[in-house]
């Protein structure tokens, strides 16, 4: 490792929101860690440590994130007063409720009951719903981030512009992954159980990212406006 890369992972070590990532980040990995034991050998035996395990305590803890990081952006908005970061903080607000409530995989379950015989490239019923539910809100949030984007001033569009690119990547666990995994759904349970990790593992690592990278973001702007 050489020396500049080593002084910019202390001088990241030494900021708040850099502390705050590797404590994320050490608990992603510790819950990975238990839900591959949980599946191999039954230890735990509480199969809430499963990180696919719906309201688990791995996805209560993303809950926490999306909460965490929608609060900073309402809080940059009450101290600047920017409909940009209202918008943003809407976006997590949004994606809070939807995974908490399971709104996209109940439109799939509705979908399913509705239109059993609706299939689409080996996807089922149920899979298409919710691909339909996920690309309208996801449509609808992408949209109001990118007119929150565009209406920030030149100086702090550098700043956020990070936040879309990892909801980027969010978006692709979601999404694509998602939509791989859908027409081996149930065909292999070694199967099912890579493609379930890879997307609720990278979903976890980008939330913890983003939650991470927002507080810096916050940190720096407060500082910038007490400073001015």
């Amino acid at each position: 490792m050489s020396s500049t890369i080593r002084n910019d992972i202390m001088s990241l070590l030494k900021k708040p929101h850099g502390q705050v990532l590797c404590a994320l980040l050490a608990t992603d990995f510790a819950f990975f860690v238990l839900h591959m034991s949980h599946g191999l050998t039954g230890i735990p035996a509480d199969g809430g440590v499963a990180i696919s395990r719906a309201r688990g305590y791995p996805e209560t803890l993303q809950y926490f994130k999306f909460f965490w990081a929608g609060l900073l952006f309402a809080f940059l908005w009450l101290r600047r007063h920017r409909l940009s970061y209202l918008l943003f903080g809407a976006a997590f607000g949004y994606l809070l409720v939807d995974d908490a409530n399971e709104l996209h995989e109940n439109f799939g379950i509705w979908f399913d009951r509705a239109y059993p015989n609706m299939s689409i490239l080996s996807a089922t019923p149920d899979h298409v719903g919710e691909a339909i539910a996920l690309a309208v809100c996801g449509s609808l949030v992408l949209a109001a981030l990118v007119i929150g984007y565009l209406r920030l001033p030149r100086d702090e569009k550098p700043l956020l512009k990070p936040v879309l690119w990892l909801l980027g990547c969010f978006a692709f666990f979601v999404f694509i992954v998602d939509a791989i995994h859908a027409p081996f759904y149930g065909y292999r349970w070694y199967t099912d159980r890579m493609f379930q990790f890879v997307e609720e593992g990278g979903e976890m690592i980008t939330m913890s990212l983003i939650l991470a990278y927002v507080l810096g973001v916050t940190t720096h702007l407060h500082n910038q406006t007490d400073d001015g």
